[in-house]
């Protein structure tokens, strides 16, 4: 066998490091920008990655560190390996006795109110006019802000140590100035995904991405015909259009995902949507529930029936597992100690929500609540500061009686959002049949699918 040195060489790496909490996470190497690179980093580490940043091969590496290569395995995955030995911790490479990065977050980010990430709504407009849009009856106002002011947010967020960014709409490529803000974002060092229908994707933008690549292009998939899609967007020959700017994104590595909210209107067409997905080579996530609009008004006209909704989940979503896993290992454990935090999300804790018009607030469904400030008008730590006392995770001992998601067997896999509560009825502490009709279905088909095999 030749000498594999020869053959292994670490080459240069363009790396950006920041440190959030007593992490250092490294966000940027070579222009790989994939949620499932992004990686934490010890000490020991960040001196691994300094020592490699000129060209090394692989003995050299292991002579500075001290490392014992496995002479059967010249060849083994680098970062596999130091994730082994316990120098970095990959965002979710499957390594039995390691944990993700996301489980970080939630350990350690969330309870100690870490700023991670914010989504900015750029523009309230769309060139689609969804049947289900949460805009749809909203007044929008002229009065978007200005390229200088998204600026500023930019660099009020990354001073404050947040590293993903969200651009969000309405529609944001509707913009002129999107390439600019874009750009503006990736060189203050944050990474950028994006929610995009993808219809006004073209060449220029795409020449952007390969030089500055995002995070994420998350765009919605509403059906798999130009039929379907003008039926639900309003926008003829949409499919066709959205279909080859996704593969033409793709082809080139940029890192695209789809997501679908399934509506009555889309039932039917679960099938082709997967059959697209599957043939550009990309998982889609699915979900059921109709949000209603920031006026409060109900989509319930457009929601599937229950039953309906659980057997296609069942069906096609990659997430039902999970659910399955989760739910028969909380009955299983009879000392179950459900405390008092009830959600995953990051509302209040590590992530807001920012609006055309600059007011921040703890997240999107919070925004009809009225509790919104201008993040021009008061430091942003006086505002994420108030923001980690406004959480539904944490309960008032006076609370807690009335509350029965606490005791709640289904609370693991419910969906239910206590902001969308709040804004129903008046208090997140109100829960009706019809908030818990979806979990309740799916936790009885849960049982019934593991008693039967």
């Amino acid at each position: 066998m030749e000498d594999f040195d020869t053959h292994f060489l670490i080459l240069h790496h363009n790396a950006i490091i920041r440190k959030i909490g007593k992490r250092y996470i490294l966000i940027r190497i070579d222009h790989d920008y994939s949620k499932r690179n992004l990686i934490s980093l010890t000490d020991d580490g960040i001196r691994l990655l300094d020592f490699i940043k000129v060209q090394r091969s692989i003995s050299e590496v292991f002579k500075q560190f001290d490392i014992q290569s496995d002479e059967q395995k010249p060849y083994l995955d680098y970062f596999h390996f130091l994730s082994k030995e316990g120098y970095i911790t990959l965002w979710d490479m499957q390594i039995e006795g390691k944990e993700f990065i996301s489980a970080i977050a939630r350990r350690e980010w969330s309870p100690n109110h870490t700023p991670i990430n914010a989504s900015i709504e750029l523009s309230p407009h769309c060139n689609f006019k969804c049947i289900h849009c949460y805009l749809s009856d909203v007044k929008i106002k002229n009065n978007e802000m200005s390229t200088s002011q998204i600026k500023t947010i930019i660099d009020i967020l990354a001073d404050a140590g947040m590293f993903v960014l969200t651009f969000t709409g309405g529609e944001p490529l509707l913009r002129k100035d999107f390439k600019e803000i874009y750009i503006y974002a990736k060189k203050r060092g944050l990474l950028v995904e994006l929610f995009t229908n993808g219809f006004l994707l073209n060449n220029e933008l795409l020449e952007v991405f390969l030089e500055y690549p995002p995070l994420e292009l998350d765009i919605s998939l509403y059906g798999s015909t130009d039929e379907k899609y003008e039926e639900i967007t309003g926008v003829k020959e949409a499919f066709t259009k959205v279909k080859n700017n996704i593969k033409q994104f793709k082809e080139h590595g940029i890192n695209v995902s789809l997501k679908s909210t399934i509506m009555s209107k889309l039932a039917d067409d679960l099938d082709g949507m997967f059959s697209v997905a599957k043939e550009l080579g990309i998982s889609m996530r699915i979900r059921f529930g109709m949000i209603p609009t920031v006026n409060n008004v109900s989509k319930t006209d457009l929601q599937i029936d229950a039953k309906k909704a659980v057997e296609l989940y069942a069906s096609y979503s990659n997430t039902y597992k999970n659910d399955v896993e989760i739910l028969c290992k909380n009955i299983v454990d009879a000392n179950l100690h459900l405390g008092k935090t009830r959600y995953a999300c990051g509302m209040g804790k590590c992530s807001c929500f920012i609006d055309y018009q600059g007011k921040i607030y703890p997240c999107i469904e919070t925004r009809p609540l009225g509790i919104g400030v201008s993040i021009f008008d008061e430091k942003f730590e006086i505002i994420w500061e108030k923001f980690g006392k406004y959480s539904y995770e944490m309960l008032k001992e006076a609370e807690e009686r009335d509350y029965k998601c606490l005791t709640c067997k289904n609370v693991s896999i419910c969906p239910s959002c206590p902001a969308i509560r709040e804004r129903k009825y008046g208090s997140p502490l109100i829960v009706k049949d019809e908030d818990c009709e979806y979990t309740n279905v799916l936790s009885d088909y849960i049982i019934n699918s593991v008693a039967s095999t």
